[in-house]
């Protein structure tokens, strides 16, 4: 089987990401699970919570990152902060 393509490598096994574009110039995106027999059930727009219905779909524990709020304060630390101005990373740590 051929490897994912980059930009999906962060979804979990079974799980595939769908962009489409608008009339407005943006990108819809929507999640969907594919079981076993190719059928495929829609997770919804919003990532996170796409994960939790998958993890219950494949029966496995809700991902660590997702249950407690210190995962949640780690994404965001790693994943917006660096995008901010310098100034207001540094408000935001102080924050956190």
């Amino acid at each position: 089987m051929r490897p994912r393509k980059t930009e999906n490598r962060d979804l979990p096994p079974g799980m595939v990401r769908r962009k489409r574009p608008r009339k407005n110039g943006t990108v819809w995106v929507g999640y969907y699970y594919r079981d076993a027999n190719g059928k495929e059930l829609s997770l919804g727009s919003d990532f996170d919570k796409a994960r939790l219905k998958w993890a219950e779909l494949e029966a496995k524990a809700k991902p660590a990152d997702l249950k407690i709020m210190k995962g949640i304060f780690d994404r965001y630390a790693r994943d917006i902060i660096p995008k901010k101005a310098p100034r207001t990373q540094k408000d935001n740590r102080a924050e956190l």
